[in-house]
């Protein structure tokens, strides 16, 4: 079970450092639909930044559940937008890093009780 934690861990920390690098160098795919919803560059940048620092806080322990929470909270911004665009495929996939985010958040409880 460790092993398999340690797993999604690793893969959500890479979700997040890469959507975050994404909006803060702008790339196309990825800010077309913040852009269609009237979110501005600076906005999107600052929206990029807060990706990456709670990637950034999942690597380590001591912040890792603060980390999970901006990290699930900004995964659900986009995934809303993204719906809103009407990519309804792509949002549902856009969900599995908020529910992975989600499992982080409350991973103190889960391990308590194995």
């Amino acid at each position: 079970m460790r092993l398999f934690m340690i797993i999604l861990l690793v893969i959500l920390i890479i979700l997040s450092l890469a959507a975050g690098a994404a909006k803060i160098t702008q790339m196309a795919d990825d800010v077309r639909y913040l852009h269609a919803v009237g979110l501005t560059k600076p906005l999107i940048i600052l929206f990029g930044v807060l990706q990456l620092a709670g990637g950034i806080m999942l690597i380590f322990p001591q912040t890792r559940r603060t980390g999970a929470l901006v990290v699930l909270v900004t995964f659900l911004i986009s995934s809303v937008v993204i719906f809103l665009s009407g990519a309804y495929i792509f949002g549902v996939f856009s969900l599995m890093p908020v529910i992975l985010a989600a499992v982080f958040i409350d991973y103190g409880y889960w391990r308590r009780l194995t």
